[in-house]
């Protein structure tokens, strides 16, 4: 069974990996997108070391909760969290 409604559910196949290549070069060679990485860059990479690094993850979580350990973590999926917005560009609450 297939979900049309969230692309990331979609089931794949061999045929959509070209468009699926062609996509992502589309995106890295967008200009806005350089830009943006060229200015922000710093805060990406901390947020890979982060993703990558239980340690650095602690650290950070401790500025904001200093009583959290390592051990308090389990390892979990990671989530989708969807922002819905009406027809007036505002935020919505309800899904």
């Amino acid at each position: 069974m297939q979900n049309e409604g969230c692309s990331g559910f979609r089931q794949r196949d061999s045929s959509t990996a070209w468009h699926q290549f062609a996509d992502l070069v589309e995106t890295i060679s967008h200009g806005g997108l350089l830009r943006l990485a060229a200015k922000y860059w710093q805060l990406g990479a901390g947020e890979m070391r982060r993703a990558f690094s239980k340690a650095a993850f602690v650290g950070a979580f401790q500025r904001l909760m200093p009583e959290i350990r390592g051990d308090h973590l389990v390892p979990a999926r990671a989530g989708v969290r969807l922002t819905p917005f009406r027809q007036q560009e505002t935020w919505s609450t309800t899904f």
